[in-house]
This record gives structure tokens, sequence and C-alpha cells, in this order.
């Protein structure tokens, strides 16, 4: 997911210049993200890092500001479509925090439940 997520940054417009400033200052190159060797644990303390310095990750500031030190992320493949969808766990753990977003979450599943959305359990 950190790959994943510097990638984008790096792609973006508005972050892409700084996240290769960041990159330069670590003394990487843009092949970390671009071609991004998951194996190997050098790299992917690297990635860490550079996530940590340029948007806050595991620092709880900027974007991960609140965010849950712990989350489950699941991929889910239909057996007869195919289709495949990512479910994040996180979003149960943060409402449990916070009275109104967990009333907001429950509102939302409901009405995808109602409109024969599948959930999780």
């Amino acid at each position: 997911m950190v790959a994943c997520f510097l990638l984008g940054e790096l792609t973006s417009a508005r972050f892409g210049a700084d996240l290769r400033r960041a990159l330069a200052a670590a003394g990487q190159a843009d092949l970390l993200l671009t071609r991004a060797d998951l194996a190997d644990p050098d790299a992917n303390r690297a990635r860490r890092a550079l996530l940590a310095e340029t948007r806050g990750y595991g620092e709880n500031r900027d974007v991960f500001e609140d965010f849950p030190g712990e989350s489950e992320v699941v991929l889910e493949v239909h057996t007869r479509t195919g289709l495949r969808r990512l479910r994040f766990g996180m979003e149960y753990k943060v409402a449990g925090r916070n009275a109104a977003l967990k009333a907001e979450l429950d509102r939302v599943l409901g009405d995808a439940r109602l409109a024969g959305v599948p959930q999780p359990a």
C-alpha cells in the first residue's frame, strides 16, 4: 500500500515535485517507486521513511493524522463475476471513536444494503 500511495503521489501534479525532492534528499531514484521491489526489505524501509517524511505516515500528522495504528485490508473477489474490490477495515475502527461518524457509516452502509450492494459482515 505504501508503494502504491507513493507512486500516485509521484505522478501527481500537486505532490510529485515535493516527492522527487524528498527522494533526492534521501539519495533515492524514482525507480524506488516506479519499479518497486516489494521483496526488498531495505527498499520497503526506504519507502516507508519517505512516506513518513512527506505525508506523516506513522507520525500522526498531515494526511495520516488520527489514522489508526492497525487496519485490515482485504481483497475480495466475487467468485461468479470475477469483480474485485478492496475492503478497508479501518473505517469501522475509526467509527468506534466517533459516534457521529459511526452513525453516518451505519446510514451509508444501510443505504447500500437497500440498494443490493454486498457489504462485509
